[in-house]
């Protein structure tokens, strides 16, 4: 009765060094031939035989596809594509990169919230796409992390923190043990009471920035022996779950760096990448960031942003630019900042001797014996937050939600 043709395609490739890259697009033609069968009884029935024959239309290009590389950022959501191409006709390799950017992202662009113009933020997210994919490197993600489909805050263990993240989780005790430990040895001292609750907020620091919201670190000044170290170890080690210095097993970042590294580009770009675990930077002598160096925009870049700088010298300044989710807790004697755009990125504590109370070495021992207990604190802070009070994570002042 007729013949009715239809398409249906597909893609395929074929690589080769010596032509190039070979596009072909296969379709069916399917032939459909219709006859009547009577039928006793049943009236007319209709069949119908289909015959299918391929077809193919073809491009020849004139480059051979070397390698591609493909890598999806977990946190962000974002995916990047590199790949290396030669040209089969002047032997020259073509090299070709992009980054597909997810909707906070895109989000941020149009807001303009993270101090830069809109296109050189998306230049900027890009830039790090491509460059984490280039480095084959996957952040270590053990914390809070905000998910974009459903809008709410995820805990999430995954990496080489997972087990120690995991053990604040399944700790069970006491939480009101955190209340002692601060009545022991600060007296609930208002100012250790700020600088625990931003400290502890710093975990948060990873959802915040993807929402692009304006984050501080944290800043304990003050003479030796004060307490600042022990402040900071506590929120690292027995509410985040990390281990102590020297502890990590192999494959695992550490998680405290020289007070000095905050000065050093270079290394202070590498110390907080790829990872959403909090950093100590601890025992600084004196801490001076200078507006005219370097360091001032890469401790902005780091505390506000998706973007750390670190600068390299290879015949010349290279500029490069990775991901910095981690939040920053620094100890100091003293600290000295010109630079009012990191000034107002620190949340500064100081102490004093006449803060703490004696008797430092019974205090560590109490501590070690009561670890489930901080633990299971840990697990409360977070769960509590993460489930019943995220427009306080969210805030845009991050003192106030920290307090």
């Amino acid at each position: 009765r007729g013949v009715r043709a239809g398409r249906n395609a597909r893609l395929y490739y074929a690589n080769d060094p010596s032509v190039g890259l070979l596009v072909l697009k296969r379709y069916t033609i399917c032939k459909k031939e219709c006859a009547e069968v009577n039928e006793k009884g049943r009236g007319v029935r209709r069949e119908e035989v289909c015959r299918a024959e391929w077809g193919f239309d073809y491009g020849l290009k004139g480059i051979y596809l070397v390698r591609a590389v493909q890598h999806t950022d977990p946190i962000t959501g974002a995916t990047a594509y590199s790949a290396v191409f030669r040209d089969t006709r002047r032997r020259v390799p073509i090299r070709f990169r992009y980054a597909t950017l997810p909707e906070i992202v895109r989000r941020l662009k149009h807001e303009s919230v993270v101090g830069v113009t809109g296109e050189e933020f998306e230049r900027l997210v890009s830039a790090v796409i491509i460059e984490t994919a280039r480095r084959r490197r996957v952040p270590f993600v053990s914390g809070v992390l905000y998910n974009r489909k459903t809008g709410r805050l995820e805990i999430v263990c995954r990496g080489p923190y997972a087990p120690y993240f995991r053990r604040v989780l399944e700790a069970r005790g006491d939480p009101r043990a955190f209340a002692e430990f601060l009545q022991r040895f600060y007296g609930l001292d208002p100012r250790a009471l700020d600088a625990y609750a931003v400290g502890l907020f710093q975990i948060f620091n990873a959802a915040r920035k993807l929402k692009g919201l304006r984050n501080k670190a944290l800043a304990l000044v003050g003479e030796p022996g004060t307490g600042k170290t022990q402040l900071a170890f506590t929120i690292l080690h027995y509410i985040y779950g990390l281990p102590e210095e020297g502890e990590a097993e192999p494959g695992v970042p550490s998680t405290v760096h020289p007070a000095g590294t905050i000065t050093q580009p270079q290394r202070f770009a590498r110390s907080g990448m790829f990872t959403t675990a909090p950093k100590v930077y601890d025992e600084g002598g004196s801490i001076a960031i200078d507006a005219s160096r370097a360091a001032a925009e890469t401790f902005k870049r780091a505390v506000t942003g998706l973007i750390a700088y670190e600068t390299a010298v290879a015949g010349g300044y290279v500029m490069q630019t990775y991901p910095f989710y981690a939040g920053i807790i620094i100890t100091t004697q003293q600290l000295k900042v010109s630079d009012p755009g990191v000034a107002e990125r620190l949340h500064i504590v100081t102490f004093t001797a006449a803060d703490v109370r004696r008797n430092h070495e019974a205090f560590v021992r109490w501590r070690e014996e009561r670890t489930q207990d901080l633990l299971a604190f840990g697990r409360f802070y977070l769960e509590t937050a993460a489930s019943e009070f995220p427009d306080l994570v969210f805030r845009a002042d991050y003192v106030e939600g920290a307090r």
